[in-house]
């Protein structure tokens, strides 16, 4: 657990954490300006949770990587921010989600991803947004200069699941 008040810094490449059961962050997770982060969830019933109000800065060049069975869940008002300069797409910060690992918000969590940078899911790396019983959404860009480039590689998954109650 990484507690309230903690931090941890990310800072140059080929920084791993590999999870095997539940690992809460309710602390900091700062990242360096070309820093690398991956997280390994090694076991099916691995799980990383942040906790509510969460605000994680990728800074230029940063790449943070979430791979395996597991899951990684963000609390409510939960906030990606991506850091990256229009001018300079080679440095956008990238955020990774890869081989089987999903993605989502908190039941009845809403969690944003704005800024500059990419969002890149490849085989069978989930993002998941549910409508139906949990009230798990996502909120891409914050204001009409935000760039997030999505990538759906191979076999990447955006899962939705609407409300059948919606009346748009």
């Amino acid at each position: 657990t990484l507690k309230s008040g903690d931090v941890l810094n990310v800072r140059g490449k080929g920084n791993e954490i590999w999870i095997s059961s539940t690992f809460n962050i309710n602390g900091a997770l700062c990242f360096e300006a070309d820093s690398q982060l991956i997280i390994k969830l090694v076991t099916d019933d691995a799980k990383v949770v942040f906790g509510e109000n969460s605000v994680i800065d990728l800074e230029s060049n940063v790449e943070w990587t979430t791979e395996g069975n597991g899951t990684v869940e963000f609390g409510n008002n939960s906030v990606i921010n991506l850091k990256g300069s229009k001018n300079i797409t080679a440095l956008y910060p990238s955020l990774i989600i890869k081989d089987r690992a999903k993605v989502t918000p908190a039941p009845g969590a809403t969690v944003q991803v704005k800024g500059i940078g990419n969002l890149i899911l490849s085989n069978s790396g989930q993002l998941i947004a549910q409508a139906t019983d949990a009230n798990k959404t996502w909120i891409f860009g914050d204001t009409t200069a935000d760039k997030i480039n999505l990538s759906l590689v191979g076999t990447g998954m955006i899962q939705l699941s609407g409300s059948e109650d919606y009346k748009g």
